[in-house]
This record gives C-alpha cells, sequence and structure tokens, in this order.
C-alpha cells in the first residue's frame, strides 16, 4: 500500500499540536496549584504592655508622742549621753535650745535645752548638757518607758524582775537606787522605802535618769539637784 507523503506530515503536525496542549494543560494545572496554595499569613506580635507601676509613697517622719519616746541607759530617742545635741527639725525636735530660759524663774543666764512637749520639763523630762555633750536626762512623765516596761509609778517589784542585774545603791536611806549600765551610759531607777515622800510614793519608782558612765550615780529624790532652773 503506498503511503501519501503528505500524510506523515499531517501527522506530525497533528501530533505536535497535541504536545502543546499537554504542556498548556500541565502549566495551567500548575498555575492553579500555585495560585491555591497562598502563602500562609504571618500573625503580628502582640503588643507588649509595660506594666504601670505606682510608686509606694512614703510616709513623712513625724516628731514622735510622748508615749513613744523608750528611755534606756543611753538616752532617749535620738539624745545620746556623752554626745552632744544633735541639730534636729524643729517640727521633729524633742528638745529645743532656748536663750536665757531661766532668767526669769532662777536669774541663771545662759541657753538652755528645753522639752517641745505640752508642759514642759514638769510633765515631760528635762536634760543638762556639759561642755557640750548630754550629761543627763532626767524623766519626770509617767508615759515614757523604758524598753522593759518600767516608768514612774512602777513598783519595786516591777523594777527587780524587769532588771535582775541591777546594782542596788543605799547611799540615801529613804531611797533605793537600781543602777542599770548601758554602752554610753547608765540609768537610775529611784524607789522611796520611807514614807518621806508620801504614802502614794514609797514603793514606787518616782525618777528615771539616764547619765554618762563617768557620772557619779545619786538621787534625785530628796535634792531637787538637777532641774534645769536651778537658783
Amino acid at each position: 500500500m503506498r503511503v501519501m507523503p503528505g500524510f506523515f506530515a499531517a501527522r506530525r503536525v497533528e501530533r505536535m499540536k497535541i504536545s502543546r496542549a499537554a504542556v498548556f494543560v500541565v502549566l495551567a494545572v500548575s498555575l492553579a496549584g500555585c495560585a491555591s496554595e497562598a502563602p500562609p499569613e504571618v500573625a503580628e506580635p502582640a503588643p507588649i504592655e509595660t506594666p504601670v507601676v505606682t510608686p509606694t509613697p512614703t510616709s513623712e517622719p513625724t516628731k514622735p508622742a510622748l508615749s513613744d519616746l523608750v528611755l534606756t541607759p543611753d538616752g532617749l530617742d535620738y539624745l545620746v549621753t556623752g554626745e552632744p545635741v544633735p541639730e534636729v527639725e524643729s517640727d521633729l525636735a524633742i528638745v529645743s535650745l532656748e536663750p536665757d530660759y531661766c532668767a526669769a524663774s532662777s536669774g541663771a543666764v545662759g541657753d538652755f535645752w528645753v522639752s517641745t512637749y505640752p508642759g514642759g520639763e514638769e510633765s515631760s523630762f528635762y536634760i543638762t548638757v556639759d561642755d557640750g555633750d548630754l550629761y543627763r536626762i532626767f524623766i519626770t512623765s509617767p508615759e515614757i518607758l523604758t524598753e522593759e516596761g518600767i516608768g514612774i509609778g512602777s513598783t519595786e517589784a516591777d523594777v527587780v524582775a524587769a532588771y535582775p542585774t541591777a546594782k542596788l545603791v543605799t547611799r540615801n536611806p529613804s531611797v533605793n537606787m537600781y543602777v542599770v549600765k548601758g554602752d554610753s551610759g547608765q540609768l537610775t531607777i529611784e524607789v522611796p522605802v520611807g514614807d518621806e515622800f508620801g504614802a502614794d510614793a514609797k514603793g514606787t519608782v518616782t525618777f528615771m535618769t539616764s547619765m554618762t558612765l563617768m557620772s557619779d550615780a545619786w538621787t534625785v529624790s530628796n535634792t531637787g539637784a538637777g532641774a534645769t532652773c536651778q537658783a
């Protein structure tokens, strides 16, 4: 059988058309697949919240109440025996230096340290300064207590229980004086043993004094010595 030359040419053209069509189909499928596979979305990072820090309010220093003062063998609050009286803001100070404070009452001339609490020294405490250093602190208010809870009006039994190692000094026959040593000072606690100071005072604390270690411990009960203003 004889095949005409044009027959093979037509077959080649047909095969080329099929091949091109197949390529177009493959490309179309590939492009469709690419189109359907969208790139993954990248999540935006969550905003970082900065915590709001509220500063803690600091309380302003205040002058302690008289009953908050604690008497020790070494002093009272910022008053330390054997050291100068420190400078403190007037609204915080428990003592103030008053010019010629005693001139009117006793004629004594000079500046004196005076309690800043109502009633002054007679209802709180008074101090003496020698050569610029605190020499003694005399307690007159029952509101001021020691660390062990002893104050004016405490019983002698309370004193002995609070200070079992205190030295008992009976230099004055009418008064038992207990001496408690500290680091820079000493505390004297006076308890009348007779009726000389009244029945209510007998057997109870009448005076407490913080003084330097170099001081010779002595009683105030029947002398009145040591007051801020002396004639």
